[in-house]
């Protein structure tokens, strides 16, 4: 008798559940508000934001009302399955940075588009070596 394979969450049900999870934590919300607000169980949550349970239609509309955000803001982007094979796992890269780092994350995604810019300059002298001139 062979036992039954595991079958891996599929990316974009990770990457709905990031997102359901970095706006829950935007909020301020707990799994369980944000449970009692779609009318689940906070271990439901857990499964959903770990990608591990994919979300129905009406779930996903749901949790868009309560959390006050578009659809859209649950999904990845529409060149998201370009953008990971071409520029390697960043999706799993913001998961762990988001585990990791919450307030950084969220720090983050508040920042204003020129900001954001700023922060990036400054971030790749961290980690390009400088060139001096001799």
């Amino acid at each position: 008798m062979t036992t039954p394979k595991t079958k891996a969450p599929a990316r974009v049900d990770l990457a709905v559940g990031a997102n359901v999870r970095r706006l829950r934590k935007a909020r301020g919300w707990s799994q369980e508000k944000l449970a009692d607000a779609i009318e689940l169980t906070f271990q439901q949550v857990q499964k959903y934001e770990r990608g591990s349970n994919r979300i129905s239609a009406s779930k996903l509309f749901d949790i868009a009302l309560a959390l006050e955000c578009s659809l859209e803001d649950l999904f990845p982007p529409r060149d998201w399955q370009v953008r990971l094979t071409e520029g390697g796992t960043w999706v799993e890269e913001a998961n762990t940075l988001s585990a990791n780092h919450p307030h950084l994350f969220e720090a983050l995604c508040r920042l204003k588009p020129g900001q954001v810019e700023i922060l990036l300059a400054t971030a790749r002298n961290f980690v390009t070596p400088l060139q001096v001139a001799v």
